[in-house]
């Protein structure tokens, strides 16, 4: 599980640390482009076989077209008690947004780090907020005219 591509025990100390926070009666809906592939490996290897029945698996919609048949059933978000209508790649698109700060970030402290990060998922979540705004005024206006000219 250390081979060059996907490192899975990042993903697998990552839900270590995170469960060590959690109650013990959370369940966690992991979203992960190879959920289908650490699944099966957790289970095979038996890594963490207290946590795997308080986790519910999916992947990405995108990450999963490119998988097997099978895969995009199982795994898929919107098929998934819990995921609600998510696509998975809202957090695709913040890691993506966050992730020119790895280099800055790699030789802070610790506090610099949550700082930093804090600031920018603020600063985001506000630009994210106001494109939103834009998009859902643009998108009722069509509508409004829409319905007039079916009126007419």
């Amino acid at each position: 599980m250390t081979t060059a591509g996907e490192k899975q025990y990042y993903a697998i100390a990552l839900l270590s640390s995170l469960f060590d926070e959690l109650p013990s009666w959370w369940r966690l809906g992991v979203l992960y482009n190879i959920a289908c592939v650490l699944h099966r490996s957790m289970n095979k290897w038996k890594i963490l076989p207290l946590l795997l029945p308080r986790i519910d698996w999916g992947a990405s919609v995108f990450h999963a077209f490119g998988h097997q048949w099978p895969c995009q059933c199982v795994y898929h978000p919107q098929k998934q008690k819990g995921f609600g209508f998510s696509d998975g790649e809202g957090c695709e698109r913040c890691w993506g947004a966050l992730k020119k700060l790895a280099p800055v970030l790699r030789v802070s402290g610790h506090h610099r780090w949550l700082f930093v990060l804090s600031t920018q998922v603020i600063h985001w979540d506000e630009i994210t907020a106001q494109s939103q705004a834009v998009w859902l005024m643009k998108h009722y206006i069509r509508a409004v005219v829409q319905l007039e000219a079916a009126k007419k």
